[in-house]
């Protein structure tokens, strides 16, 4: 029997206009509910920064349904955006950096990524990681979905 080896993208092109990159990888599906709660724990966290967490199906129609939490913070006039999401695929939970490129120029919003804003970024990943850790997750941080 051949085994054929997983196929890797650094990012996800969803639609014309969504693109997502994985930053941390724990190897447990979890529900919308599950999702959100730990955006609520990362934002807890971080009280330095002005929080956006967007609502379900109220971010962009490519990213609506159950299997992410999108959430934004907001710096210099600009949303920057991130997602935790649950690949039932994989069956692994993913935190991501994602942007619609619609509305980087129609209503300031960018990737919360270690280019765009990497203080953030770094805070961010850095609450997640530490808190999978206290929850026993064994995250990792990837730079690739491996498929």
């Amino acid at each position: 029997m051949t085994k054929t080896k997983p196929t890797k993208i650094s990012k996800w092109y969803l639609g014309q206009t969504i693109i997502i990159e994985p930053c941390v990888e724990w190897n447990q599906e979890r529900t919308y509910n599950e999702l959100n709660d730990l955006v609520i724990k990362i934002k807890n966290s971080l009280p330095e920064y002005k929080f956006i967490i967007y609502p379900k199906d109220s971010y962009c129609y490519e990213v609506n349904g159950d299997w992410n939490v999108c959430f934004g913070i907001i710096e210099y006039g600009i949303t920057y955006t991130y997602m935790l999401m649950s690949c039932v695929q994989t069956k692994k939970c993913y935190g991501c950096s994602f942007m619609n490129t619609h509305y980087i120029n129609n209503i300031g919003h960018n990737s919360l990524s270690e280019y765009t804003c990497p203080d953030i970024y770094e805070d961010v990943e850095d609450t997640l990681y530490d808190l999978l850790i206290e929850q026993k997750e064994n995250p990792i941080l990837i730079d690739c979905f491996e498929i």
